[in-house]
């Protein structure tokens, strides 16, 4: 069925719901689960006279972004060996989270072109996404 399970996490309570529902899917088919966390890219305002309380340096700002994709993973991985699913986990720093989930996917999940010229999820991936507008879970079927 699936092989592998994208499964972006931010430690929410409905994004620690997901991966429970990912890792059980994935254990249920005999994928492999891979995590993924997004954080805001570095930005900082500068004004001539003016440091803002709670600048920070760039390096300083990519330490923090790591520690807290890395503490996120670190849950599904938990849950992923407990299961004894495979695991791979990433991060990335994206304003756009679903820029950010795309790009991941195009690395690991290959695409393929149908005769029509659509394109479509390869046939044995899925995607599990939390949809930030309406925090509800969003399944894309590859097989559609």
């Amino acid at each position: 069925m699936f092989k592998n399970l994208l499964v972006p996490t931010d430690g929410s309570k409905l994004s620690r719901r997901a991966t429970r529902k990912a890792v059980d899917l994935a254990k249920a088919t005999g994928a492999r689960v891979t995590g993924f966390h997004v954080a805001p890219s570095y930005e900082f305002e500068a004004y001539k006279d003016f440091v803002a309380p709670n600048f920070v340096l760039p390096n300083e700002y990519k330490a923090r972004v790591e520690k807290v994709a890395q503490r996120h993973l670190r849950a599904l991985r938990k849950l992923a060996d407990a299961a004894g699913v495979q695991y791979a986990g990433h991060y990335a720093m994206c304003n756009s989270p679903a820029e950010a989930i795309n790009a991941l996917r195009r690395q690991i999940l290959p695409l393929t072109l149908t005769d029509r010229d659509r394109v479509r999820d390869s046939p044995r991936t899925a995607l599990i996404a939390r949809g930030a507008a309406t925090h509800s879970l969003t399944w894309i079927n590859p097989q559609r």
